[in-house]
């Protein structure tokens, strides 16, 4: 069937070659030559071969040098030949001019004869090379100008060189391979730029216009159709497999427009038109694209507008995203708002194969992107619809979810509120790693604050960079000298003091920390330091004052939970149960480990019912977490009751 279409173009092809050569050509002129009196004598001039035969093989006419035009008595002439004279004094001076210039003859006249002896034809001979057999052939005697004389152009130098390429093309077409098509025919059209005699081929306007106009809106109408397929089907389910490939259909516009981009340049009828048409398409697919896109997102938004803390993957991309804005290893000065990279999931290497595992990857990143955008255009992290809902479920987060985006939403615009809400944050936090990343950004804050010398901050930064590395040697070099440049800040002298106590000099050490906390008595990280050093000594009543004097400067569930632990220590289960209950639980009732301290003291002074509630409320909070502890101490339980 596909060789049938093709013979049926070919066939259309030669006919439309045809009726062209027919309209185009004119094979003959007639002319007056002599005029004695009142007497003309007039004559035809035809194309022809050097024997004057009217029809030329086109194949034969390639190997010619000359073109051939004869000349015959008119019709209606009761002689039918040429005299003598009619010759020397009439025939002679017949000339041919092309562009208004004279060609000169090849050849003399060349006299043929008829069967009677007389001459009844006379053939003219001009070289092929000084003549272009695409223009029109004017023939001049002195009495007269005769209509110009065309000859088709298979008679032209080029012709048989450019009329496959132009087949070729409509093959293309007719099979609606337009792009192929169109790279076809634009070659005749390149070389029509410097080769004239293109111009005048019959089938010139059908290559350069009809059907490369042809290829270039059906490419056109098959994307823009394509695109809107997607569309719609994008409508009815919110793939990004469908954006993807709407994606891909926009490169393929843009592309084509590359591709047509020389034809549009030029300058055909409709050339502009096509210009402005692609410019539009494209302009239109972006905004379409974009548009969707923009409805994805919100498609994909809304699941963190709808849901709430007891669908697990709400909850674990809420903590994730918070994480990754919290994540901060090194101090800084606030320069507003920075989007998310996603590699910041290399460094939580469990929470990443977690999304992996449960191929939740890929909508993540959705959101990460959706969240960067609000970043870039907004200057905010989480929407009002998210932060709505996210307000509303408040009782139910285990961290400080909600404050710590609100903080965030301030951090370009109102920097003081941001601290405020950060540190609202800390205060109900549980979290050690988020505790650490929020105490950093208060710190950056309070550097920001005070105009710290940029400089200043990036030794402090080298510093700690050096301490992670365990280049004690190096940190002690840097933080001795910081903590005489920037002697009233509290950052120096905590690492100080953090080199002091890992070289070996834990009485140093203290002082460093205290010189931290007289500067920043918020400062938690010193009173951390010194709480381990002093639950490692066993110095219980020490670190009950130590900690009483925290919550004094700083009053923080971790705080609170630490003087609950340190309650137990002193055996004093009564009180640290108080402590959970009424302090820890009350800034925040989500927190595992304060719930099996709790159950650790009810069992302490044999209140097992409750030491049983408050080991299952574990597993009530954190289902997902490791049971190997819950186990154990039930077990223990158990054992205490069969006593």
């Amino acid at each position: 069937m596909k060789n049938f279409s093709k013979i049926t173009k070919l066939f259309t092809t030669a006919i439309f070659v045809i009726i062209h050569a027919g309209l185009f050509a004119q094979f003959s002129t007639d002319i007056n030559y002599k005029e004695k009196g009142r007497t003309i004598s007039s004559a035809i001039i035809y194309f022809s071969d050097e024997n004057g035969a009217e029809n030329i093989n086109p194949d034969e006419f390639i190997g010619y040098q000359n073109a051939f035009f004869t000349i015959k008595p008119a019709d209606g002439d009761v002689r039918g030949y040429f005299r003598e004279k009619d010759i020397t004094e009439g025939l002679t001076f017949i000339t041919l001019f092309q562009d208004g210039q004279e060609v000169t003859k090849a050849n003399p006249l060349k006299q043929i004869c008829n069967e009677a002896g007389k001459v009844d034809r006379v053939v003219m001979a001009f070289g092929k090379r000084d003549v272009f057999m695409y223009k029109p052939f004017e023939f001049r005697s002195p009495i007269d100008t005769a209509s110009p004389l065309l000859v088709t152009d298979k008679y032209f130098k080029y012709y048989f060189e450019y009329e496959p390429v132009y087949v070729e093309g409509l093959n293309h077409s007719d099979e609606r391979h337009y792009v192929d098509a169109y790279n076809t025919l634009m070659e005749i059209v390149e070389d029509a730029q410097t080769n004239e005699e293109i111009k005048h081929y019959s089938f010139w306007q059908s290559a350069s216009e009809n059907y490369i106009q042809t290829a270039i809106e059906q490419r056109a109408d098959s994307l823009s159709n394509t695109l809107e397929r997607l569309n719609k089907r994008f409508s009815a389910g919110f793939s990004k497999s469908n954006l993807s490939q709407q994606d891909s259909v926009l490169n393929l516009i843009i592309e084509a427009q590359k591709t047509f981009g020389q034809y549009m340049e030029m300058d055909f009828p409709k050339s502009s038109h096509y210009a402005n048409l692609f410019n539009e398409l494209i302009s239109g697919s972006r905004s379409l694209i974009a548009e969707n896109y923009k409805r994805f997102n919100k498609h994909e938004m809304q699941f963190l507008e709808t849901y709430d803390f007891t669908n697990y993957e709400f909850s674990f991309y809420i903590d994730l995203i918070a994480r990754m804005l919290c994540d901060l290893d090194t101090l800084k000065l606030l320069d507003g708002l920075s989007p998310i990279e996603i590699s910041m999931l290399d460094k939580m290497p469990e929470k990443k194969q977690e999304l992996i595992n449960a191929d939740w990857l890929s909508k993540f990143r959705v959101i990460v992107n959706v969240v960067n955008g609000n970043i870039r255009t907004k200057g905010i992290v989480l929407g009002d619809s998210v932060m709505g809902n996210l307000q509303l479920h408040v009782p139910g987060q285990h961290q400080p979810y909600y404050e710590i985006f609100v903080a965030f939403n301030y951090l370009n615009d109102n920097a003081p509120m941001f601290k405020s809400f950060l540190s609202e944050a800390i205060k109900k936090c549980t979290d050690s790693d988020l505790i650490e990343n929020m105490e950093m950004w208060i710190l950056s804050y309070n550097l920001s604050f005070n105009g710290m010398n940029p400089k200043i901050v990036s030794r402090i930064n080298e510093g700690i960079s050096l301490i992670y590395t365990g280049n004690w040697v190096g940190a002690e070099n840097i933080f001795s000298i910081l903590t005489k440049q920037a002697n009233t800040v509290a950052p120096p002298w905590f690492y100080a003091g953090v080199v002091k106590y890992e070289n070996g000099g834990p009485f140093s050490a203290e002082s460093m920390f205290t010189r931290a906390l007289e500067r920043y008595p918020m400062y938690i990280a010193p009173r951390v330091f010194n709480f381990d050093i002093l639950f490692e000594q066993g110095n219980f009543e020490g670190l009950l004052k130590e900690v009483d004097d925290a919550i004094a400067a700083h009053d923080i569930w971790l705080f609170h939970f630490w003087k609950a632990r340190t309650l137990f220590a002193l055996s004093k289960f009564r009180d640290a149960v108080a402590e959970i209950e009424n302090e820890c639980n009350s800034l925040n009732p989500w927190a595992v480990q304060a719930y099996f301290l709790l159950g650790d003291s009810y069992k302490e002074y044999r209140s097992l019912d409750k030491a049983e509630q408050a080991y299952r409320k574990t597993q009530m909070v954190d289902p997902y977490m490791d049971s190997g502890m819950f186990d154990e101490k039930m077990t223990i339980l158990m054992e205490l009751r069969g006593e």
